[in-house]
């Protein structure tokens, strides 16, 4: 099974997803505060379970514009995709 954001990202409006975006979105920030960026993999560190809702929570946060992906010249895992501010960073 492959990750999809659109099938996932239904779940994110439970109690539990809610949930794991704000501590993703709050653990996030702090790695961004600290070194200006930060990957796929650290962001989703904080949460355990199940790894689909993880990804999704950070790509809900891209949504937002809370954050966004650094374009890649390559195709990478996606453990490494890397995340910035977003132009919506410091309004949430």
């Amino acid at each position: 099974m492959n990750y999809n954001y659109k099938i996932e990202r239904e779940k994110l409006f439970s109690f539990e997803g809610l949930d794991s975006v704000m501590k993703t979105k709050e653990h996030v920030t702090k790695c961004i505060n600290l070194s200006g960026a930060v990957m796929m993999e650290k962001a989703i560190n904080i949460l355990t379970g199940n790894s689909f809702m993880m990804q999704a929570c950070v790509d809900f946060l891209v949504e937002k514009k809370i954050i966004e992906e650094v374009e890649q010249k390559a195709l990478i895992p996606g453990q490494h995709r890397i995340f910035i501010k977003g132009t919506n960073y410091n309004q949430e």
